[in-house]
């Protein structure tokens, strides 16, 4: 089995858990963000261990991969409860954004969603759980949901959405953030077609006009003292270089790096 770079400790000793979710049964557009987690784990031995802005070494940071689960919301929550009540981390690797519903279930906090697209649909194609709902379940759940990045929304879904969710344009600054969350500890979502084409080509529902990725990775920055787990998903890896793969795997790294040096008294 192929594991994320630099993430060979054991379960019981690690601060962070990785796993996978390699789903995409309800793609609608592309398909191929099941072979995303083996892609991302790929792509993460490109990089150094080192992170100069921290002074944190990966090779000093206790990280668990812990292969892939079936893309079931059951089977996605109890793995990461499991993960949560050994006080560890979670950070999933998609797969189809459906995921972040059976994560999601496992924790009572805010979720940043970072995405192109409102994902608020009551049902589509037939589907109450698919990638184009996972927002609206969320919010039926009880979370408060902050937007970002939205470019994609239908006439139906716009009204409750609106009603529901509290959305900023990928230009939104840290105090904005900061105003739209409560005190409780954060669920991060990246759906990766949230970043500009040009930079993430290979994506499930690719949007152009997206937010760079250096400001992704500020957002993450800004929020890892809160960070209770996260995942990243609709990586398509048929539809590039392994470009997109490439930026999903620095982004899990740097989320490492920055929650692991992050003060989270």
């Amino acid at each position: 089995m192929v594991v994320f770079a630099d993430a060979g400790d054991t379960f019981e000793a690690s601060e962070f858990v990785i796993f996978g979710s390699p789903g995409d049964r309800t793609s609608s557009f592309r398909r191929g963000s099941r072979l995303a987690p083996l892609a991302i784990r790929m792509a993460s031995y490109n990089f150094e261990t080192f992170d100069p802005d921290t002074g944190t070494d990966l090779d000093d940071i206790a990280v668990h991969d812990a292969g892939d689960v079936t893309p079931e919301a059951d089977t996605i929550e109890e793995m990461t409860l499991r993960v949560l009540r050994a006080g560890k981390i979670p950070l999933i690797l998609g797969g189809e954004h459906t995921l972040t519903i059976g994560a999601c279930r496992a924790h009572e906090l805010d979720v940043v969603y970072i995405d192109a697209h409102a994902d608020f649909r009551d049902e589509y194609l037939g589907e109450r759980i698919c990638h184009a709902t996972v927002a609206r379940r969320l919010s039926e759940a009880g979370h408060r949901i902050v937007h970002i990045g939205l470019r994609s929304i239908s006439r139906d879904e716009y009204p409750a959405f609106e009603r529901s969710v509290t959305s900023f344009s990928g230009d939104l600054s840290v105090d904005e953030l900061d105003d739209a969350l409560s005190t409780r500890q954060i669920y991060l979502t990246l759906d990766m077609d949230a970043i500009d084409p040009a930079e993430a080509p290979g994506v499930a529902n690719p949007e152009p006009c997206g937010i760079p990725s250096a400001k992704v990775r500020n957002i993450i920055t800004h929020l890892a003292s809160r960070i209770a787990g996260m995942d990243v998903v609709e990586v398509c890896p048929p539809y590039d270089d392994g470009t997109t793969a490439l930026l999903a795997a620095y982004l899990v790294r740097h989320a490492i790096h920055r929650i692991a040096a992050a003060d989270r008294r």
